[in-house]
């Protein structure tokens, strides 16, 4: 079984156009590998990333631009008002959220609400940093709402969302999709084409890893 680390941020357009590749990644070769859904702080703080980074590219608008032209290339149509009207303030109450899920309900069940959650904001420009989005969201799939934020409350999702960071700064990963494999000796990060993505994982599963030899 190969191991996978998989790296991202529930608000960054090329995990949302990464998504198709991952659950074909999952489908096709579903025995073999196990993916370990973990989070980044990419859009830990939207405002001040997005009005500093893009100060002199149209701010806001000019970065709202910018998605919608990206998601076009690969011929995926957003809602008109995502993030040119609906500008969610962070990721981070979604990662915690997540992660409170899977505590509760399982990583199976944590991986569909956050796919979930990605449409709620690109397609339906939803705000995915309110609670009362996101306890929709748990809703339509039947989560227990409740159960989730015990967990919440109890800071353990906070906890465990705090280790990805911690793994993604050990690992040196900072871009949204990633994915990490071979005990972090192989990384793909961004965006990455799914034959590329599946050579890899395929060449690691057909031929284990040779040692890591000291010179």
């Amino acid at each position: 079984m190969v191991h996978v680390d998989y790296f991202t941020d529930v608000l960054c357009i090329w995990a949302f156009i990464g998504e198709k590749r991952l659950a074909e990644v999952q489908a096709n070769l579903a025995e073999d590998i196990e993916v370990n859904l973990l989070f980044l702080p990419n859009f830990s703080a939207c405002h001040q990333k997005i009005n500093k980074g893009w100060s002199s590219k149209g701010g806001f608008n000019g970065y709202a631009e910018h998605v919608r032209e990206v998601a076009e290339k690969f011929e995926i149509t957003l809602h008109h008002d995502t993030w040119f009207k609906v500008r969610p303030s962070t990721s981070l109450l979604a990662h915690s959220v997540i992660k409170s899920i899977a505590n509760t309900a399982g990583p199976e069940k944590a991986a569909q609400y956050c796919s979930s959650v990605r449409n709620e904001f690109f397609k339906n420009a939803q705000d995915i940093s309110s609670l009362t989005v996101l306890k929709a969201s748990a809703e339509k799939l039947n989560i227990n709402w409740h159960a989730v934020m015990n967990d919440y409350n109890s800071g353990h999702g906070l906890a465990k969302l705090h280790e990805d960071f911690l793994l993604a700064k050990d690992y040196q990963i900072t871009v949204s999709p990633a994915w990490v494999f071979n005990e972090g000796r192989q990384r793909l990060i961004g965006n990455v084409g799914y034959r590329v993505i599946e050579a890899n994982l395929r060449e690691l599963i057909e031929q284990k890893p040779m040692p890591q030899l000291w010179c």
